[in-house]
């Protein structure tokens, strides 16, 4: 063997081996990548779910508290954490504890305040959850290897209720406010059933005494529904709708001024009867006339359509003891709407302004929606629609008048932060 040949031996058998070193730094080098971008993953996917978690777990407090203000606060702290560790994060559930569901009173920026009338309004919930050293921690998959067994998410969420001024879902009955009777006869057992506030010569001349009538505000119960002293929430008010409104009369309780609803997808008053309106823009609080009297509207529409609601939700009832409605398809495994389809939303009109406006005699009144009422329809009945005031959901819409939350039996939540 020449000394050339000996020499490249020798150097090829110092240089074997050395591609394996590279590949097994390189390896361990984009191993170490990996398992950061494994680990790093698991932690990014788990922030936005742990997020998720404290928002749902938020909003479901505060729509308890909103609709249900005679609450225990301990069946609603219970029903937010329920909720929240519903929402899985990284395939387990949040660390909810106690301490981390808290109601509150909530000041709400571009909204009427909360006051308290018997006891303060809680009409918020805050709820923290968490996986992290605290309890129920993320793992790591790569991480231990550099010393990391664990890493953490957690997430804060606060939800309000807010009092409604407007839905795309009215019924296309408008129903008088309630006022102070100022004419009752002696002895009788209850409140006369007309809105007396002109003699038979109609305006400007008053009645003796007049019955007067406030409209509801952002600070104010007014006279009308909102004033009962049965409010919030917890109440048993009854309704029946008996009739259509003679319109050459003074309003009338327990009856309806048929009105024409603007409505998304067409038709006219059946179909506002039958199905939500889905307004672009929905009603709300302050309409004047925009709710016109619709000429259409006969008795026995509204008692089929109702009749038809009542079917479509058969077993659904209204417990007199906790003053809600119970049995709804609404709540059922496959929901048949997302509330039952026999609760709907009455907006309430301006007795002023509607006494005002139907002089003289043979003018057609104006209708000016102050507030709106959930009914939940109980049954129909003869020429009747038997029912129960009671709350709904509804929207907002800045810029348009508002009532107190106190007044408001529409009610809104959102994710405040």
């Amino acid at each position: 063997m020449s000394p050339r040949q000996l020499h490249r031996r020798t150097a090829g058998a110092r240089e074997r081996g050395a591609v394996l070193i590279q590949v097994a730094l390189a390896m361990t080098v984009l191993g170490g990548f990996c398992a950061m971008s494994i680990d790093y993953g698991l932690l990014m996917a788990a922030r936005g779910q742990v997020q998720t978690a404290a928002d749902a777990g938020a909003l479901a407090g505060a729509i308890a508290l909103g609709f249900d203000e005679d609450f225990d606060v301990g069946h609603v702290k219970e029903i937010a954490s329920t909720v929240a560790t519903a929402n899985l994060v990284a395939q387990s559930p949040a660390h909810v504890t106690n301490g981390d569901v808290q109601p509150g009173n909530f000041v709400v920026p571009g909204f009427p305040p909360t006051p308290a009338r018997n006891k303060t309004v809680l009409n918020g919930m805050t709820v923290s959850a968490r996986r992290n050293g605290r309890g129920n921690a993320l793992p790591t998959f790569f991480g231990h290897l550099v010393g990391i067994g664990n890493q953490g998410v957690q997430a804060k969420a606060t939800a309000v209720i807010v009092p409604s001024n407007a839905s795309d879902c009215v019924w296309p009955l408008a129903i008088p406010d309630l006022w102070l009777d100022n004419n009752t006869v002696a002895g009788s057992p209850a409140p006369a059933p007309t809105f007396v506030k002109y003699g038979v010569t109609g305006p400007p001349t008053l009645a003796i005494p007049p019955d007067t009538y406030t409209p509801p505000f952002t600070t104010g119960s007014g006279s009308g529904y909102a004033l009962l002293p049965t409010l919030p929430v917890k109440f048993n008010l009854p309704l029946t709708l008996t009739n259509l409104m003679d319109l050459t009369n003074p309003a009338e309780r327990g009856r309806f001024v048929p009105v024409q609803v603007p409505r998304g997808a067409g038709g006219g008053f059946a179909s506002n009867l039958a199905s939500c309106n889905n307004s672009v823009v929905p009603v709300t609080i302050g309409d004047d006339d925009r709710l016109q009297v619709e000429a259409a509207g006969t008795l026995a529409t509204v008692l089929a359509v109702a009749a038809g609601r009542v079917a479509a939700d058969p077993i659904a009832t209204w417990n007199p003891t906790t003053f809600q409605v119970e049995n709804s398809c609404a709540v059922a495994a496959a929901p048949c709407a997302p509330m039952s389809p026999r609760l709907v939303v009455l907006p309430v009109f301006d007795l002023n302004r509607y006494e005002d406006t139907r002089w003289p005699a043979g003018a057609t009144p104006k209708i000016r929606v102050v507030n709106f009422v959930g009914f939940f329809i109980k049954q129909v009945t003869g020429t009747s629609i038997v029912g129960q005031i009671t709350l709904a959901p509804g929207r907002v819409v800045m810029g348009r008048p508002m009532v107190g939350y106190r007044s408001a039996f529409l009610r809104t939540p959102f994710l405040s932060r």
